[in-house]
């Protein structure tokens, strides 16, 4: 048996280490930070007068045809089923033919 003192110590080779995590972290908190940044600008702009008689009389008008149109694509589309192209189906047969030539002995 080894004596204690002639063990090397265990560290930890793995990139995720301390370091890589708050790395991650004060990236992350430099993003969040940029971003709140720019949202106090946005709102500080927004709370002109300028801003407040322009947001006032601007005219939003939502596009509902275009979005009900596309809805009832969608709902005929589902009504359809699911349906299987020849490339998916050629894919899954070679695939299947794949692992059967793989596991062959």
């Amino acid at each position: 048996m080894m004596p204690l003192a002639a063990t090397a110590p265990l560290i930890n080779q793995s990139p995720m280490n301390n370091s890589w995590f708050t790395g991650v972290g004060d990236f992350l908190s430099m993003g969040l930070d940029t971003w709140l940044k720019v949202e106090q600008v946005n709102a500080a702009k927004d709370a002109g007068a300028i801003s407040q008689h322009e947001l006032s009389n601007t005219v939003q008008n939502p596009q509902t045809g275009v979005n009900q149109n596309i809805a009832a694509q969608m709902q005929q589309q589902m009504g359809k089923g699911l349906q299987v192209g020849v490339g998916t189906l050629g894919a899954v047969v070679a695939g299947v033919a794949i692992l059967y030539w793989l596991t062959r002995k």
